[in-house]
């Protein structure tokens, strides 16, 4: 199944859904990567969350681990944790519809 195909049956989340999350939730979650605008991988199960305390700037660093790598983006707290991260690797969550 393509990645556009898949996407369509998960909603991208927020750090701060991210926060409220039981492991049983995060075992549940899609994790994208892209690498230069191109699907590099999709898993589904994270742990080892991370979210640092907001910034002056207002971003906060959110980062977890899954199968493949070790995720890092930095996000505004109500922003949709969705194809974010340096433009060289992006990233993102997902629950199930």
């Amino acid at each position: 199944m393509k990645m556009i195909e898949k996407l369509k049956d998960y909603t991208a989340i927020t750090a701060e859904e991210l926060k409220k999350m039981t492991d049983s939730e995060l075992s549940e979650l899609l994790t994208v990567c892209w690498k230069r605008g191109k699907h590099r991988y999709d898993t589904i199960g994270i742990t080892d969350v991370q979210i640092d305390e907001e910034q002056p700037d207002g971003y906060i660093m959110v980062n977890w681990s899954n199968d493949c790598s070790d995720p890092e983006v930095y996000v505004k707290p109500d922003e949709k944790i969705d194809n974010v991260g340096d433009g060289d690797w992006d990233y993102g969550l997902y629950k199930k519809n």
